[in-house]
């Protein structure tokens, strides 16, 4: 994979969020959907701003 600044990026199943995380850190806007609601909460924990979804 290769972020770039100014991209918009779905990560499904995004887990504990560290991918999503990287990634938003790279300038591109990203959104993280998981199953697992315990797993968005504590996505939630690492950046606010980034919208989780379950």
């Amino acid at each position: 994979m290769d972020p770039k600044n100014g991209k918009h990026i779905l990560d499904v199943g995004c887990g504990t969020g560290d991918l999503v995380n990287t990634i938003s850190k790279a300038g591109c806007s990203v959104v993280g959907i998981d199953k697992l609601i315990k797993m968005i909460q504590h996505t939630k924990s690492k950046d606010p701003n980034i919208p989780f979804y379950v």
